[in-house]
């Protein structure tokens, strides 16, 4: 018996996991949101997309559109400035075609501890 929570089913074949990151990607977090993408982009028992959902309007314009160019995620706008209506939205875009089994969501990168 495994005692992986069922998460991990073989190296050929990983579970696919979506990562919402809701977040207003100011620009003073800027290097936090980077590092929390990447840290869940090199995971190695899973695949994971992260989804960045950027919500309110207090963003910074260079940070939305280089989020918005990378292919190796999925970035969302919502005008309201509403966490919890950001992680409703990016739970509703896990519904849309995906092949992703499991989906969880991380606090904004300004509380998460991420390793140096």
């Amino acid at each position: 018996m495994s005692n992986d929570g069922g998460l991990k089913k073989s190296m050929t074949d990983p579970v696919r996991i979506s990562v919402i990151i809701p977040t207003q990607a100011e620009g003073s977090r800027r290097e936090r949101l980077l590092r929390a993408i990447e840290c869940i982009l090199t995971q190695k028992e899973v695949r994971a997309l992260p989804l960045v959902v950027i919500n309110g309007g207090r963003y910074d314009a260079s940070l939305r559109q280089q989020l918005e160019s990378r292919t190796d995620i999925r970035t969302f706008y919502c005008e309201r400035a509403s966490v919890t209506e950001a992680q409703a939205f990016g739970v509703e875009q896990v519904g849309k075609p995906s092949s992703h089994s499991w989906t969880m969501m991380i606090s904004t990168p300004k509380t998460l501890s991420l390793p140096d």
